[in-house]
């Protein structure tokens, strides 16, 4: 046999977790296997020589003998010299572990187009254009958001961003649907060692290896291969569990995941590994991505308990508040994810939606100006400024914004370039450029054909240009899209108020009212239909909520002034 003179690998027998550089030992053991499966090839041909009918050996067979004969060399070897490896053998080193985790740039961001996410909504300023001549009995003016500004059109293109890192890299991917995909990073770990209680043989290490390179490439259901060959012939090898449950959410099969997730954490539960605090944040991003915040704000605790200068784990747990609404909590943890590591421009990027959310666009501009510092071409982040700019009344700047985040995107398609899009024809839109805001959201809808806010945004521009019937058509898709929303209830009954179809319009200010019950402006055009429809009584008493409601709102004098003119004209 070819072996009896085999060396043990890595060279000298040293084992892999003891080099300085893993990569540099199983790229020596690989040459190893080459060189051997080179000799037992020689050999076989040696024997065959003159047979002609018996195949030549293939290099899966190769490999498989190799195998075999590496197994019964080890046997050996235990037998002769009975040793137990220490557990401090089996572990990477700290600087070891560091370097893996380590996130060296974002240069696959793209990767995985099945996670993208619907953006995260930033709130507009609510329209107060009017748009019928007659001051009296025009409609209400074109609201972006119900009366409570529950409802947000504005969007940021930003969801959440799986930061998933293995042995050897990282790659990012987004989330997409309601429930993410930010677009920010949530971060994925797998485990880059093997588990406590055995160190897998060389074949399989090398099937690891090749699933982490075709994983950080994107090419997720060969990786899934790779790691299924890798853990049949180690079912206890927890880091390929951990790479694989990293496949598979990249593939949206986020329950198979947590499975794999699950799986790795029962190898490592009873001891100290590096594995272990990157399963429970990889199982918390899979949480995330079905939903289950709870779940995942649990596991991100339990990663950070594991290893309180995790910065990705403070980054996810972060991402996870921010969609919760718990907006100072998630600064707090995006804070300390920057301290931990300044140079990671999510961080800046999600802390700048945070603020934005808290209305604090000084400092969510702040953050978006560091991200793009970092990555500059970080088109979310131009659009998250764009969208701060615009609510600081800043509109060429934000305009500028937007065609910087679509000329980033020009040439692929990405959440960002649809919701850029939109974002830039809201801005348009309040300039009164409405033809031109049209053609944004036209361009929108072309990409993502589901998009609610560019169907709402487009039909209050054709409302705007007196183009109801385009207008109502609009209102009508975005209705079927989110059935909840009280604003695009409320323009449609304002459209058919002016194409004096009153029934139309009563009916779905009566919606509007309904998901919003303190929406001055639906009662108001309510009162106005009611009083063309014959019904003097209705139209008085919803005229009289108006008044209390502005009143009570005190943001809206003009429509008060105007509501107390015709209470008066009805009851004069």
């Amino acid at each position: 046999m070819p072996f009896a003179k085999l060396q043990t690998y890595p060279s000298g027998g040293v084992p892999v977790t003891r080099w300085g550089n893993e990569d540099d030992a199983f790229e020596d053991v690989a040459e190893g296997i080459a060189v051997a499966v080179e000799k037992l090839l020689e050999e076989r041909r040696k024997t065959d020589s003159g047979k002609q009918d018996r195949q030549p050996l293939t290099i899966q067979e190769a490999l498989a003998q190799l195998e075999t004969e590496h197994e019964r060399s080890r046997s050996e070897q235990v037998r002769q010299n009975p040793v137990e490896p220490t557990k401090q053998e089996k572990q990477p080193s700290p600087a070891q572990a560091e370097e893996w985790v380590r996130l060296e740039s974002e240069s696959n961001q793209r990767a995985g187009r099945s996670y993208e996410e619907q953006p995260r909504s930033q709130t507009t300023l609510a329209v107060a254009a009017n748009v019928h001549p007659n001051p009296a009995f025009e409609p209400m003016p074109l609201v972006s958001t119900s009366g409570k500004g529950a409802n947000k059109s504005m969007m940021i293109g930003a969801g959440m961003i799986a930061v998933t890192v293995i042995l050897g890299g990282i790659r990012l991917t987004s989330f997409q649907g309601s429930q993410p995909s930010a677009v920010s990073p949530s971060v994925r770990v797998p485990s880059p060692s093997a588990t406590a209680t055995t160190t897998p043989s060389s074949a399989s290490e090398i099937l690891f290896k090749q699933g982490r390179e075709k994983w950080l490439k994107g090419d997720n259901k060969a990786a899934i291969d790779d790691f299924d060959q890798a853990i049949q012939i180690n079912p206890d090898y927890s880091a390929a569990y951990n790479s694989r449950g990293a496949a598979r959410s990249a593939l949206g099969e986020n329950q198979a995941a947590i499975a794999d997730y699950n799986q790795a954490i029962e190898i490592n539960k009873n001891w100290e590994h590096l594995g272990l605090y990157a399963a429970y944040s990889n199982r918390g991003v899979s949480h995330f991505a079905l939903g289950e915040n709870e779940a995942a704000i649990a596991d991100y605790n339990q990663a950070i308990k594991l290893k309180p200068d995790f910065a990705l784990a403070f980054h996810n747990r972060g991402d996870v508040r921010s969609k919760l609404g718990e907006n100072e909590a998630a600064i707090a943890d995006f804070d300390q994810a920057i301290k931990l590591n300044s140079n990671f421009a999510p961080s800046y990027f999600k802390r700048g939606i945070a603020h934005s959310d808290l209305g604090k666009n000084e400092a969510a501009i702040a953050d978006f100006n560091q991200a793009i510092k970092l990555k500059p071409d970080y088109s979310r982040a131009y659009n998250g400024r764009g969208l701060s700019r615009f609510a600081s009344g800043q509109k060429q700047e934000a305009i500028a914004d937007f065609d910087q985040a679509i000329a980033i995107n020009k040439n692929w398609e990405d959440i960002g370039v649809y919701a850029a899009y939109s974002n830039r024809g809201d801005v348009r839109a309040e300039l009164t450029e409405y033809q031109a805001a049209i053609a944004d959201y036209t361009q929108a809808i072309e990409l993502k054909p589901d998009y609610f806010p560019a169907f709402k945004g487009r039909g209050n521009a054709f409302s705007r240009s007196k183009e109801y019937s385009a207008a109502i058509a609009d209102y009508t898709q975005a209705i079927k899209l989110d059935p909840n929303d009280a604003a695009v209830f409320k323009n449609r009954g304002s459209a058919h108020y002016t194409l004096k179809d009153y029934p139309a319009a009563i009916a779905d200010l009566d919606r509007a009212i309904e998901l919003e019950p303190d929406f001055a402006y639906a009662y108001h055009d309510r009162g106005n239909a009611h009083s063309f429809s014959g019904n003097k009584q209705g139209a008085i008493a919803d005229l009289q909520k108006a008044v209390e409601l502005y009143r009570k709102q005190g943001d809206s004098d003009e429509w008060l002034e105007r509501a107390l003119n015709r209470l008066k004209e009805l009851q004069g």
